[in-house]
Protein backbone atom coordinates (compact mmCIF):
# COMPACT_ATOMS: atom_id res chain seq x y z
CA UNK A 1 0.00 0.00 0.00
CA UNK A 2 1.31 3.21 -0.86
CA UNK A 3 0.59 6.00 1.63
CA UNK A 4 0.88 10.20 1.65
CA UNK A 5 1.76 10.38 5.67
CA UNK A 6 -0.19 13.31 7.33
CA UNK A 7 0.60 12.60 10.89
CA UNK A 8 2.64 11.33 12.62
CA UNK A 9 1.71 12.75 16.12
CA UNK A 10 2.01 11.33 19.88
CA UNK A 11 0.95 8.22 21.17
CA UNK A 12 1.17 6.77 24.46
CA UNK A 13 4.85 8.07 23.92
CA UNK A 14 5.25 6.32 20.88
CA UNK A 15 3.06 7.68 17.21
CA UNK A 16 0.18 7.91 15.87
CA UNK A 17 0.32 7.44 11.76
CA UNK A 18 -2.56 8.27 9.40
CA UNK A 19 -2.69 9.62 6.03
CA UNK A 20 -4.41 8.65 2.37
CA UNK A 21 -4.29 5.54 0.76
CA UNK A 22 -3.24 6.59 -2.69
CA UNK A 23 -5.00 4.22 -4.62
CA UNK A 24 -8.35 4.53 -2.86
CA UNK A 25 -8.30 8.00 -1.67
CA UNK A 26 -9.40 6.95 1.87
CA UNK A 27 -8.11 7.74 4.92
CA UNK A 28 -5.43 5.00 6.78
CA UNK A 29 -4.05 4.69 10.24
CA UNK A 30 -1.05 2.34 10.49
CA UNK A 31 -1.20 0.47 13.66
CA UNK A 32 0.60 -2.54 15.46
CA UNK A 33 -0.53 -5.54 17.32
CA UNK A 34 0.88 -4.40 20.48
CA UNK A 35 -1.87 -3.62 22.58
CA UNK A 36 0.48 -2.63 25.09
CA UNK A 37 0.62 0.73 23.77
CA UNK A 38 -2.86 0.25 22.24
CA UNK A 39 -1.53 -0.57 18.69
CA UNK A 40 0.86 2.79 18.20
CA UNK A 41 4.21 2.46 15.84
CA UNK A 42 7.45 2.75 17.64
CA UNK A 43 10.37 4.16 16.56
CA UNK A 44 11.47 0.87 14.92
CA UNK A 45 7.75 1.18 13.07
CA UNK A 46 8.54 3.99 11.80
CA UNK A 47 12.34 4.04 10.44
CA UNK A 48 13.53 3.72 6.60
CA UNK A 49 16.40 1.01 5.87
CA UNK A 50 18.98 3.81 5.96
CA UNK A 51 17.86 4.19 9.75
CA UNK A 52 15.97 7.81 8.43
CA UNK A 53 12.95 9.04 10.02
CA UNK A 54 9.41 9.10 8.27
CA UNK A 55 8.22 12.47 7.97
CA UNK A 56 5.24 14.42 7.06
CA UNK A 57 4.21 15.01 3.63
CA UNK A 58 6.66 11.34 2.94
CA UNK A 59 4.84 8.70 0.19
CA UNK A 60 5.68 5.77 1.45
CA UNK A 61 5.20 2.15 0.70
CA UNK A 62 4.13 -0.12 3.68
CA UNK A 63 3.46 -3.77 3.71
CA UNK A 64 0.14 -4.15 5.24
CA UNK A 65 -1.03 -7.34 6.75
CA UNK A 66 -4.77 -6.83 6.94
CA UNK A 67 -7.44 -4.94 8.47
CA UNK A 68 -7.62 -3.98 12.12
CA UNK A 69 -11.11 -5.20 13.73
CA UNK A 70 -11.51 -1.78 16.07
CA UNK A 71 -15.46 -0.94 14.63
CA UNK A 72 -14.58 2.26 16.35
CA UNK A 73 -11.67 3.02 14.09
CA UNK A 74 -12.36 1.42 10.53
CA UNK A 75 -9.30 2.94 8.89
CA UNK A 76 -7.19 0.90 10.99
CA UNK A 77 -4.60 -1.16 9.39
CA UNK A 78 -2.06 -3.40 10.54
CA UNK A 79 1.66 -2.84 9.20
CA UNK A 80 3.57 -5.60 8.97
CA UNK A 81 6.41 -5.49 11.35
CA UNK A 82 9.21 -7.55 8.94
CA UNK A 83 9.52 -5.12 6.05
CA UNK A 84 10.88 -1.55 6.76
CA UNK A 85 8.87 1.47 5.34
CA UNK A 86 10.10 2.10 1.98
CA UNK A 87 10.06 6.39 0.93
CA UNK A 88 8.50 6.51 -2.70
CA UNK A 89 8.16 10.36 -2.91
CA UNK A 90 6.66 13.31 -1.38
CA UNK A 91 2.74 14.72 -1.24
CA UNK A 92 2.85 18.60 -1.41
CA UNK A 93 0.46 21.00 0.16
CA UNK A 94 -1.16 21.55 -3.06
CA UNK A 95 -1.96 18.56 -3.51
CA UNK A 96 -3.59 18.35 0.26
CA UNK A 97 -5.59 21.16 -0.59
CA UNK A 98 -6.66 19.26 -3.43
CA UNK A 99 -7.75 16.47 -1.69
CA UNK A 100 -10.14 18.53 1.17
CA UNK A 101 -13.53 18.26 0.75
CA UNK A 102 -15.34 21.35 0.73
CA UNK A 103 -17.12 20.12 3.98
CA UNK A 104 -16.95 16.71 5.53
CA UNK A 105 -20.40 17.80 7.36
CA UNK A 106 -21.78 21.11 9.36
CA UNK A 107 -19.91 20.00 12.29
CA UNK A 108 -17.13 17.65 13.38
CA UNK A 109 -17.75 14.10 14.13
CA UNK A 110 -21.34 15.03 14.61
CA UNK A 111 -21.23 18.20 17.34
CA UNK A 112 -19.47 21.00 17.97
CA UNK A 113 -18.37 19.76 21.19
CA UNK A 114 -14.41 18.61 21.64
CA UNK A 115 -15.61 14.91 22.36
CA UNK A 116 -18.24 12.00 21.28
CA UNK A 117 -19.78 10.73 24.04
CA UNK A 118 -19.55 7.13 24.43
CA UNK A 119 -23.62 6.64 24.15
CA UNK A 120 -23.28 8.57 20.44
CA UNK A 121 -19.96 7.12 19.14
CA UNK A 122 -20.99 3.90 16.53
CA UNK A 123 -23.10 6.61 14.98
CA UNK A 124 -20.10 8.36 13.55
CA UNK A 125 -18.75 5.40 11.47
CA UNK A 126 -15.45 6.70 11.29
CA UNK A 127 -12.40 8.36 13.38
CA UNK A 128 -10.33 10.64 10.91
CA UNK A 129 -11.48 13.76 8.92
CA UNK A 130 -9.84 16.48 7.29
CA UNK A 131 -10.99 19.60 7.11
CA UNK A 132 -10.25 23.40 6.17
CA UNK A 133 -10.87 26.26 9.05
CA UNK A 134 -9.97 29.63 9.90
CA UNK A 135 -8.65 31.20 12.25
CA UNK A 136 -6.91 29.07 14.19
CA UNK A 137 -4.79 29.42 17.61
CA UNK A 138 -3.10 27.87 19.99
CA UNK A 139 -3.76 27.99 23.94
CA UNK A 140 -1.10 26.74 26.75
CA UNK A 141 -3.82 25.28 29.30
CA UNK A 142 -2.31 23.41 32.46
CA UNK A 143 -4.46 20.04 32.97
CA UNK A 144 -5.79 18.77 36.44
CA UNK A 145 -2.57 16.97 36.70
CA UNK A 146 -1.14 20.21 36.47
CA UNK A 147 0.90 19.36 33.50
CA UNK A 148 0.84 21.29 30.32
CA UNK A 149 -1.32 20.88 27.56
CA UNK A 150 -1.81 22.30 23.82
CA UNK A 151 -5.40 22.85 22.98
CA UNK A 152 -6.58 24.47 19.91
CA UNK A 153 -9.35 27.10 19.24
CA UNK A 154 -10.68 27.61 15.22
CA UNK A 155 -13.46 28.77 13.28
CA UNK A 156 -15.18 25.50 11.02
CA UNK A 157 -18.53 26.13 9.19
CA UNK A 158 -19.08 29.39 11.08
CA UNK A 159 -19.13 27.57 14.65
CA UNK A 160 -16.35 28.45 17.07
CA UNK A 161 -14.60 24.94 18.63
CA UNK A 162 -12.43 25.54 21.68
CA UNK A 163 -10.75 23.36 23.63
CA UNK A 164 -9.71 20.43 21.62
CA UNK A 165 -6.15 18.67 22.45
CA UNK A 166 -3.36 19.22 20.21
CA UNK A 167 -0.85 16.26 19.60
CA UNK A 168 0.93 17.28 16.41
CA UNK A 169 4.07 17.57 17.52
CA UNK A 170 5.51 20.91 15.68
CA UNK A 171 1.88 22.72 17.77
CA UNK A 172 1.99 20.91 20.97
CA UNK A 173 4.55 22.97 21.63
CA UNK A 174 4.04 26.58 20.17
CA UNK A 175 4.11 29.71 21.96
CA UNK A 176 0.67 30.42 23.71
CA UNK A 177 -1.31 32.75 21.40
CA UNK A 178 0.13 31.50 17.90
CA UNK A 179 -2.03 32.02 15.25
CA UNK A 180 -2.69 30.82 11.81
CA UNK A 181 -5.80 32.51 9.79
CA UNK A 182 -5.75 29.38 6.75
CA UNK A 183 -5.28 25.83 7.96
CA UNK A 184 -5.94 22.16 7.33
CA UNK A 185 -6.32 19.71 9.76
CA UNK A 186 -6.20 16.47 10.16
CA UNK A 187 -8.54 15.73 13.48
CA UNK A 188 -9.10 12.25 15.20
CA UNK A 189 -11.26 10.25 17.76
CA UNK A 190 -9.23 8.64 20.39
CA UNK A 191 -9.66 5.58 22.97
CA UNK A 192 -12.62 5.99 25.33
CA UNK A 193 -11.64 8.40 28.72
CA UNK A 194 -14.38 7.51 30.51
CA UNK A 195 -17.57 7.76 28.78
CA UNK A 196 -16.11 10.30 26.37
CA UNK A 197 -14.15 9.81 23.00
CA UNK A 198 -12.07 13.11 23.05
CA UNK A 199 -11.20 14.39 19.31
CA UNK A 200 -7.69 15.28 18.72
CA UNK A 201 -6.04 18.02 16.20
CA UNK A 202 -3.63 15.18 14.78
CA UNK A 203 -1.70 17.10 12.28
CA UNK A 204 -1.93 21.57 11.07
CA UNK A 205 -1.07 22.30 7.30
CA UNK A 206 -0.55 26.75 6.97
CA UNK A 207 -2.46 27.27 3.44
Amino acid sequence: MEVAVLTKSSKFGNYCVAGINLASGEFVRLVTEDDTIHGALTFRDIQYKDGSCMQEMDIVKVKIKGRDSNPLQPENVIIDRGFYLDKVGTFSISKLVDICPNSTGRTIFGNTRCYVQESDIESVGKSLTLIRVSDFVVHQRVNAEGRPKAKASFNYNGYIYDDMSITDPDYYNAENGTEVDDAILVVSIGAPYGDKHYKFVSAVYEI
